[in-house]
């Protein structure tokens, strides 16, 4: 059976005017893919709020896009929580990504005493704007600070338990540990979509960052082919690889894709026009 799966993506908010450039050329690109949703990282320490906010705006103003802004707890108070949540609502954007977020080195950064973890920001947004869909980060191979899977997947059910309606997972380059993650959400009793997430590599570099920062695995046959080769090479066989993995997940009946763009889109659309 033939049918066309649902497709999100990810941006962050650019530091320049040449990242703007690139983010409104990737945006006018990938928008041909009608995307079920795109959303707007939230930087560590909450440092990008004002870019987040005016991102999540534009996106969905200029383009027409279903928005998705990112939440976190660092970096938010109540006060400024219930702000933004006024704004997004006045501008008619109706879901969160809801996430713990990461601290800067910065002492003087700001960590709500209210939201210790999502958690507690999911079940504080859920009752104090229950029209917003809440959206929360899983993790096929576990979150780093978890002791283990189990550990993990039970604090995912309280995230869902607490009101969250759909989960967005770390990247993986392996679909072993994805459907594994779908099998320990099934005997959790976790019941809500989940969007895989998916980053085409494009350098050696890259995904040996990705290694050691989310705890995630590179199979030895990706890290092999971009080990000692040019940028081109790297980003060409990056490519290949995300295709293939792409469409074994398609085969085995996963629907919805949701990609970490890095604010450039030659590569997304090709693995999209190829699946």
């Amino acid at each position: 059976m033939s049918y066309t799966p649902k497709v999100s993506f990810e941006f962050f908010p650019p530091k320049d005017e040449l990242g703007e450039t690139a983010l409104f050329e990737t945006v006018a690109e990938l928008v041909k893919h009608s995307p079920e949703f795109v959303s707007i990282t939230y930087g560590a320490g909450g440092s990008t709020r004002d870019k987040t906010l005016k991102w999540t705006k534009a996106l969905k103003n200029d383009y027409g896009l279903n928005t998705v802004m990112h939440f976190t707890c660092y970096g938010n108070t109540i006060e400024s929580v219930n702000a933004l949540l006024n704004e997004l609502h006045q501008e008619k954007i109706a879901s969160i990504l809801a996430l713990r977020g990461d601290p800067t080195n910065n002492p003087t950064d700001i960590k709500s005493k209210a939201f210790d973890n999502a958690e507690g920001l999911v079940r504080y947004l859920k009752t104090s704007a229950p029209s917003f869909e809440i959206g929360v980060a899983g993790y096929p191979e576990k979150h780093p600070e978890s002791l283990n899977i189990a550990e993990d997947i039970s604090f995912l059910k309280r995230k869902v338990d607490a009101g969250a309606s759909y989960i967005i997972t770390q990247l993986f380059f392996d679909n072993v540990h994805y459907f594994r993650f779908l099998e320990n959400l099934q005997r959790a009793r976790v019941d809500i979509p989940v969007y895989a997430g998916i980053m085409p590599a494009s350098s050696y570099a890259q995904v040996m960052k990705f290694t050691k920062m989310c705890a995630v695995q590179v199979p030895a046959k990706l890290s092999k082919k971009l080990d000692g080769v040019s940028e081109t090479e790297a980003v060409k066989y990056g490519i290949e690889f995300s295709i293939e993995q792409c469409r074994s997940l398609l085969e085995q009946g996963v629907c919805s894709l949701h990609f970490y763009t890095m604010n450039k889109h030659p590569n997304i659309k090709t693995i999209l026009e190829n699946l």
